[in-house]
């Protein structure tokens, strides 16, 4: 068992340096099994890395640094796997898509609501196909017209408050170098914190690995409420877009929590909300689900990734009591149990079955494995499992407080998306062995 601890200041920073935690952490890993196996005189170990983290932020098809590294070190060893948690964004109303093929000269327009005295700046990512080509204009609260002109690809535009000419925020439209070269779009505004003129500090780094042109510093506050995103399609070919906010809620207060930025809720869509660092190829993703009730919980994000691939592939208990709470834990620092829910606290139990079928594997004379024959056994027990007779409870159903939450019309609801949301279901230990 390694632990790979991520502080606190890089979880809320997130960004380049939490990439490059992760990744050496992976690599690591990925070396200690081997190392150990040799200085044993055998053959190295095998070994599976847990990652119960997930952001909103990022293309989403597995392109960016750090699924792409990850894949890369899986590629390279068998008996090797990594299991990411799928994010709890079903219910976040951080990500928004177009509604239907945007065609040559038309516009699309989205709601971003920015919170009072959030003490830290809020982004918002929009990528769109490399062929196409989109110009954007942002609207501050209260106003009737853009602040600045349509910032078009290829462009860096600062934004300014109008009654003084302070910097407030920042666009940055320019083609990427990621998976299929996606076209991206970064709106970076500063807290809203301190409304009263005073001057406020800069904006944190940007929380996707390709860093901007550097722009003046965030001088003073943005202003919260509800600011409106128009996208032009200014191209010839149709094209669909995918919208995400940053993650912002990093922290455990209740007030930390407030400050996520957020979709207008009519806006908002449930689907794609997986966090980015779980699309990649050879990862094992895992949403979560109720081991009482055999319901899928209400935050489990849902697929599929940008490049329309299935994902998440299994769920696993992140709930255990019939009002919700989380699974008994103990820490890596303390043997106190407490309750702890989360797709984070789902991945683990992946992992540990991943663990037992390594061993099962070795123990019995078996081929060394690759990481996508290892997933694979994840998911046909999956499936296997959905026949066998209760109890317990075989199959999975949708959320049922969602079902009759008035503030998830029909189209929000997990039922309208079940298949993206499931994967192949509950974990099912036996048959996977």
């Amino acid at each position: 068992i390694i632990f790979v601890p991520l502080p606190p200041a890089l979880v809320e920073a997130g960004g380049p340096v939490l990439v490059e935690r992760n990744l050496d952490g992976d690599n690591a890993s990925s070396r200690r099994p081997a190392e150990h196996g040799a200085a044993r005189g055998g053959k190295p170990l095998p070994a599976v890395v847990n990652i119960s983290y997930g952001g909103y932020s990022g293309p989403h098809d597995g392109s960016s640094d750090l699924p792409t590294g990850i894949d890369a070190a899986l590629k390279g060893f068998a008996d090797r796997a990594v299991v990411v948690s799928a994010g709890n964004g079903f219910e976040a109303d951080c990500h928004a898509q177009s509604r239907n093929p945007m065609k040559p000269r038309s516009r699309q327009t989205m709601n971003w609501n920015l919170a009072p005295e959030d003490a830290t700046s809020n982004q918002l990512e929009i990528w769109y196909d490399e062929n196409a080509e989109l110009e954007i204009s942002i609207t501050p609260p209260g106003a009737t017209h853009p602040l600045n002109p349509a910032v078009k690809l290829g462009e860096s535009k600062i934004v300014k408050r109008l009654r003084d000419g302070q910097v407030i925020g920042w666009v940055y439209h320019f083609p990427t170098s990621a998976g299929k070269r996606p076209n991206v779009i970064r709106i970076q505004l500063n807290a809203t914190q301190a409304e009263d003129n005073s001057k406020v500090a800069a904006a944190g780094r940007p929380q996707q690995q390709m860093q901007p042109p550097v722009m003046p510093p965030l001088t003073a506050p943005a202003p919260s409420g509800t600011w409106a995103i128009e996208l032009r399609n200014v191209g010839t070919v149709n094209t669909m877009f995918h919208a995400w906010i940053a993650r912002d809620d990093m922290r455990r207060r209740s007030r930390e929590r407030r400050q996520q930025s957020r979709f207008d809720e009519k806006h908002a869509d449930p689907r794609s909300t997986l966090a980015d660092l779980a699309t990649g190829e050879l990862t094992i993703c895992v949403g979560a689900h109720n081991a009482a009730t055999g319901e899928t919980c209400s935050y489990s994000a849902c697929g599929p990734t940008r490049d329309e691939r299935k994902k998440p592939d299994v769920t696993a208990p992140a709930e255990e009591t019939a009002a919700g709470g989380g699974i008994l834990c103990a820490s890596s620092r303390r043997a106190q149990p407490s309750r702890f829910n989360g797709t984070s606290a789902a991945a683990p139990h992946v992992t540990g079955l991943v663990a037992l079928l390594m061993q099962f594997n070795r123990d019995n004379g078996g081929n060394p494995m690759s990481a996508e024959q290892i997933r694979k056994k994840i998911v046909d027990g999956a499936n296997a499992g959905k026949v066998l007779p209760p109890p317990p409870l075989r199959n999975l159903c949708a959320n049922r407080h969602q079902e009759v939450d008035p503030h998830r019309p029909p189209g929000k609801r997990q039922a309208d998306c079940f298949a993206d949301v499931t994967g192949a279901g509950k974990i099912n230990v036996p048959k996977s062995v």
